[in-house]
């Protein structure tokens, strides 16, 4: 009998623990998971435009998103803004094709974007392109690289 008590005695124990742990993880919320998580620091266009440079466009233009590429003037396109990671603006856009050097996004033609390309060391207009797409805008085979600081990315050309 003493046997049976001293296991009684340790399942109290043990179950005293369990409410114990319960009770503190309780405390411990995990929140649920949040649409942009993947794209802070830096969300570009309309998802978000709290921050200081995204407010404005940082150079007097409206603000946008570059992958949907819609500004309140139809006349303008879409642009990151040069120097200010996850700013957007709406601007008249440049003529520049892809790959023709650049050394402000504004040089390029709608629906592009001034970046330095690593495989080619070089800046140039690029076309904007969807990564996290299956079918990314890109030509086939042509990778689409995250521009550093937007959740859109380029062209590889």
């Amino acid at each position: 009998m003493g046997d049976c008590s001293k296991r009684a005695g340790l399942g109290l124990r043990g179950a005293i623990a369990v409410v114990v742990a319960a009770v503190g993880l309780a405390s411990c919320r995990v929140t649920p998971f949040r649409g942009d998580a993947l794209t802070e620091p830096f969300p570009d266009g309309a998802l978000d435009q709290g921050g200081a440079a995204g407010a404005s466009g940082a150079d007097g233009g409206q603000p946008c998103d570059l992958l949907v590429q819609i500004c309140a003037d139809p006349t303008k396109a879409c642009y990151p803004v040069d120097g200010v990671a996850g700013a957007t603006t709406c601007q008249i856009p440049g003529s520049g094709p892809v790959t023709t050097g650049c050394i402000s996004s504004t040089d390029c033609d709608r629906a592009e974007a001034c970046v330095l390309v690593p495989e080619s060391g070089l800046h140039m207009c690029v076309t904007i392109c969807d990564p996290s797409a299956i079918d990314t805008g890109c030509p086939p085979k042509a990778p689409c690289h995250l521009i550093p600081g937007y959740r859109a990315g380029y062209c590889v050309p």
